[in-house]
């Protein structure tokens, strides 16, 4: 017998079905995949992808981190599309890689991989150039340290690196704060309940509350400052007023994030984001069955645990507060928000798959991991990148007739056909804003 399954670990198996998803999904996405931006990546590129602007709010549509990264990228190697789409990738590589920290069989694995190629948004947003699955990482991190931190001992460590990985979510994007504040809440009742609180201030405010603070001060005062006083945005006239202009800036700023027209207010929140996940939010963010399945296996272990088993289950009473935090907010997010709530609850249930199914015994080994490759290979083989999101291809494709050609651009494009020219092919063409056609002009 050339390989012999008897003496194969299946943990060496599970990091090669790893390694060999993350290989087939980079050459189907980066080699045989023509990349046509979102609009919601072109908005990016137009406000947030330069020093002096990625720290911007702009209400909440910026994902700093995302933006933060994307800025490094574009001064060191230059515009490049496909890299700054990378980001995503390399983050749901990492999310595999944490996946393998905590878990061993390659059942599991193959559980988890099927939800997210099954799902349209869990897949597609793998190569998006947002910020969403830079805070689906953060969530499997956090889960992962949550697990060491409540069944490895209560250790300052950990606990640190807890509370630093809830204020990177907070300093990420508002749209976070629907699994970042409820970890905050659980580890508030656990320290209480161990009498350790008052001890552990010191640390929550180091490593959280502060850096919170601090943060969201620059961002509304940044927010502030270029809303009231675009005619100066100059650090001139910054240095000489600031103390004039500060409270008025944060007072402005405070508005814009947390009160602006993006989270309105809406008691029906709940059945709202139900009926979209069944429904679909758009032609590309299509129906989530996949989402509301996670959300309903998550809910259901949670419950039946707790009423279960005699002692307090610290994840288990997560998953609940997460959700009860979800409806009490009383906002409906966006269908896309929901892709780092969904991976988070998506460790939860992979987690109690685990405990429930450890005990069995696979007797005929060679036929389980026969059948294991096979699955496998055959998922990451039959997916492919969706087509709808190639939403401005029609722009792109008429856009490269005449970008090497202002002049005749400026007559062929509309004014939105120029505003993706000049952010999707920033070194095409110069431009200014023309206030008598009321439209940018393009020149060489």
């Amino acid at each position: 017998m050339i390989f012999n399954f008897k003496n194969t670990d299946e943990k060496k198996l599970l990091d090669l079905l790893i390694f060999l998803t993350i290989i087939v999904f980079y050459i189907k996405i980066f080699h045989l995949y023509d990349h046509y931006p979102l609009l919601d990546e072109v908005i990016v590129l137009d406000r947030y992808l330069e020093w002096k602007s990625f720290l911007r709010k702009d209400h909440i549509g910026n994902h700093t981190i995302n933006s933060f990264i994307g800025v490094i990228l574009k001064s060191l190697f230059g515009y490049n599309f496909e890299l700054l789409r990378f980001i995503s990738f390399f983050c749901f590589s990492l999310i595999l890689l944490v996946f393998r920290m905590i878990f061993e069989k390659i059942y599991l694995y193959i559980f988890f991989l099927s939800l997210i190629i099954f799902s349209n948004i869990l897949f597609n947003y793998i190569y998006i150039f947002r910020g969403y699955y830079v805070h689906a990482f953060l969530c499997a991190l956090s889960f992962f340290f949550l697990k060491k931190y409540f069944f490895n001992g209560r250790k300052q460590l950990i606990l640190n690196i807890i509370l630093f990985l809830i204020f990177l979510q907070l300093a990420h994007s508002l749209f976070t704060i629907y699994i970042a504040i409820p970890i905050f809440i659980l580890l508030l009742i656990d320290n209480y309940k161990k009498e350790i609180l008052l001890q552990n201030i010191p640390n929550y405010i180091i490593f959280l509350i502060l850096p919170v603070f601090l943060i969201y001060l620059l961002y509304m005062f940044l927010d502030g400052f270029v809303t009231l006083h675009s005619n100066n945005l100059n650090f001139k006239f910054l240095l000489e007023n600031f103390f004039i202009i500060f409270i008025d800036c944060i007072k402005q700023g405070f508005r814009m994030i947390f009160f602006s027209s993006y989270t309105e207010t809406n008691y029906f929140s709940f059945f709202a984001t139900v009926k979209m996940l069944y429904n679909g939010y758009d032609s590309i963010l299509v129906a989530e069955p996949i989402i509301l399945l996670i959300y309903f296996l998550s809910i259901s272990f949670s419950i039946f645990n707790i009423l279960s088993l005699k002692k307090f289950s610290y994840l288990d009473f997560l998953i609940l507060l997460i959700f009860t935090f979800f409806i009490l907010t009383f906002k409906h997010p966006t269908l896309r928000v929901h892709i780092g709530p969904a991976i988070f609850c998506l460790f939860y249930i992979v987690n109690n798959l685990n405990i429930i199914l450890e005990k069995i015994k696979i007797l005929n080994i060679k036929a389980y991991y026969l059948t294991s490759i096979f699955i496998c290979f055959l998922l990451i083989m039959s997916v492919f990148p969706n087509k709808d999101f190639q939403q401005l291809k029609n722009h792109v494709i008429k856009i490269d007739k005449y970008k090497h050609d202002c002049n005749i651009a400026n007559k062929e494009l509309n004014s939105s056909e120029k505003w993706v020219l000049i952010n999707f092919y920033p070194n095409a063409c110069n431009y200014r804003y023309d206030a008598k056609i009321k439209d940018n002009f393009l020149f060489k």
